[in-house]
Protein backbone atom coordinates (compact mmCIF):
# COMPACT_ATOMS: atom_id res chain seq x y z
CA UNK A 1 0.00 0.00 0.00
CA UNK A 2 2.59 2.41 0.79
CA UNK A 3 4.84 1.62 -2.34
CA UNK A 4 1.59 2.41 -4.80
CA UNK A 5 -0.71 4.56 -3.06
CA UNK A 6 -2.98 4.74 -5.88
CA UNK A 7 -3.39 1.09 -5.68
CA UNK A 8 -6.64 -0.27 -3.71
CA UNK A 9 -7.47 -3.55 -2.28
CA UNK A 10 -10.39 -5.92 -1.54
CA UNK A 11 -10.66 -8.36 1.25
CA UNK A 12 -13.66 -10.70 2.22
CA UNK A 13 -14.00 -12.61 4.86
CA UNK A 14 -16.91 -15.65 5.87
CA UNK A 15 -16.79 -15.88 9.48
CA UNK A 16 -18.08 -13.40 11.53
CA UNK A 17 -15.45 -13.35 13.96
CA UNK A 18 -12.73 -13.22 11.37
CA UNK A 19 -14.74 -9.86 9.80
CA UNK A 20 -14.64 -8.21 12.98
CA UNK A 21 -10.78 -8.94 13.59
CA UNK A 22 -9.96 -7.48 10.16
CA UNK A 23 -12.43 -4.62 10.61
CA UNK A 24 -10.62 -3.94 13.62
CA UNK A 25 -7.42 -3.88 12.17
CA UNK A 26 -7.71 -2.06 8.98
CA UNK A 27 -9.06 1.06 11.42
CA UNK A 28 -6.14 0.56 14.01
CA UNK A 29 -3.42 1.09 10.95
CA UNK A 30 -5.32 3.28 9.01
CA UNK A 31 -5.74 1.84 5.81
CA UNK A 32 -9.73 1.19 5.75
CA UNK A 33 -10.02 3.78 3.25
CA UNK A 34 -7.88 1.65 0.76
CA UNK A 35 -8.75 -1.78 1.90
CA UNK A 36 -12.57 -2.42 1.06
CA UNK A 37 -13.53 -5.44 3.36
CA UNK A 38 -16.65 -7.23 2.40
CA UNK A 39 -18.62 -10.28 4.90
CA UNK A 40 -19.31 -12.88 2.29
CA UNK A 41 -21.99 -15.99 3.04
CA UNK A 42 -21.13 -18.10 0.10
CA UNK A 43 -18.25 -19.96 0.39
CA UNK A 44 -18.59 -20.81 -3.31
CA UNK A 45 -18.76 -16.94 -3.77
CA UNK A 46 -16.09 -15.70 -2.08
CA UNK A 47 -15.04 -12.47 -4.67
CA UNK A 48 -18.68 -11.72 -5.47
CA UNK A 49 -18.07 -8.60 -7.54
CA UNK A 50 -17.12 -8.39 -11.53
CA UNK A 51 -13.94 -10.00 -11.95
CA UNK A 52 -13.22 -7.67 -15.32
CA UNK A 53 -11.49 -5.08 -13.47
CA UNK A 54 -9.51 -7.18 -10.91
CA UNK A 55 -5.78 -7.79 -11.59
CA UNK A 56 -4.37 -9.87 -9.20
CA UNK A 57 -6.30 -12.08 -6.38
CA UNK A 58 -4.70 -13.60 -3.57
CA UNK A 59 -5.93 -16.13 -0.98
CA UNK A 60 -4.42 -16.96 2.17
CA UNK A 61 -3.72 -19.14 3.63
CA UNK A 62 -4.61 -21.65 0.93
CA UNK A 63 -7.79 -24.43 1.84
CA UNK A 64 -7.33 -27.93 1.41
CA UNK A 65 -9.77 -30.71 2.30
CA UNK A 66 -7.62 -32.80 3.72
CA UNK A 67 -3.96 -33.61 5.04
CA UNK A 68 -3.73 -35.66 2.09
CA UNK A 69 -4.51 -32.80 -0.35
CA UNK A 70 -2.09 -30.12 1.70
CA UNK A 71 0.73 -32.67 0.96
CA UNK A 72 0.15 -33.39 -2.59
CA UNK A 73 -0.19 -29.94 -3.30
CA UNK A 74 3.17 -29.19 -1.61
CA UNK A 75 4.74 -31.99 -3.29
CA UNK A 76 4.03 -30.78 -6.67
CA UNK A 77 5.24 -27.31 -5.46
CA UNK A 78 8.78 -28.66 -4.29
CA UNK A 79 9.02 -31.54 -7.69
CA UNK A 80 8.21 -28.65 -10.41
CA UNK A 81 10.99 -27.64 -12.46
Amino acid sequence: CKLQADWTFMATELSEESYQQAFKTLHDIGLETRISLLKVDDPHCILPIDLSAVQVTLCNPPFYASQGEREAGRSRKTTAH
